[in-house]
């Protein structure tokens, strides 16, 4: 069985906080290695631009400083960001490392709304931020988040281009893709025929006349 068709995908991408942040001894949160500055966003020709934005050396990644790493995201329904915060801490807490998580109500909106208080009181709670891809722009433009291009550009090999592409704006990367809730059509090879269905009709005239097709058909 192969997967060869997509039918859609929800985006969600991690994002560096370039708010006040602090750490147990005394990392900073929001990473090393930037340079400082506000941001500012400027239209020239039809594009946007954000200026003086502070940038992450992927250099200073080498050897980050110790301390705590504060995680926030939605409520996890899943128990798999308790489960991550677990593994991280056991595999680098000999190494000075410690990772915290704090969970935002569900609702999408409710999260937006608990970051943007936070980051307009300068709050540290949060150093890394699971964030919807449709706050990007937002975000960034409000100076809120680091600019990771050099980051993305060195590591851009092992991220798929269409979930990377949602953490793009203004010429820039402002976050690295984290989830991606992509729905696809599996499809038997032995009775699939060669290529993969490329339309709705060829999906429906395919299965009947063959089978060996299954997919996430109820959302």
């Amino acid at each position: 069985m192969k997967v060869k068709f997509g039918i859609g995908a929800v985006f969600a991408c991690c994002v560096a906080l370039a708010a006040c942040g602090g750490s147990d001894n005394g990392g900073g949160g929001g990473g090393g290695g930037a340079s400082t500055g506000g941001a500012s966003t400027s239209s020239s020709g039809g594009g946007v631009k954000v200026e003086g934005a502070k940038v992450i050396d992927p250099k200073s990644l080498d050897n980050p400083p110790k301390g705590t790493i504060k995680y926030c995201q939605g409520k996890d329904t899943t128990g798999s960001a308790k489960a991550l915060i677990k593994d991280f801490n056991a595999k680098f807490s000999a190494q000075g490392y410690k990772a915290t998580l704090t969970e935002f109500p569900a609702s999408a909106d409710q999260q937006r709304s608990q970051f943007i208080q936070r980051q307009q009181a300068k709050s540290d709670d949060c150093d890394v931020f699971s964030s919807d891809v449709i706050w990007t722009a937002e975000f960034a433009s409000q100076k809120w988040l680091y600019d990771l291009t050099p980051y993305v550009q060195a590591q851009k090999s092992k991220y798929i281009a269409a979930p990377l592409e949602t953490v793009h704006y203004a010429d820039k990367y402002w976050g690295v893709p984290e989830t991606s809730d992509a729905a696809f059509i599996y499809y038997r090879t032995d009775k699939g025929g060669g290529a993969p269905p490329a339309t709705w009709q060829e999906v429906y005239s395919k299965a009947k006349a063959q089978g060996g097709l299954v997919y996430q058909g109820a959302p």
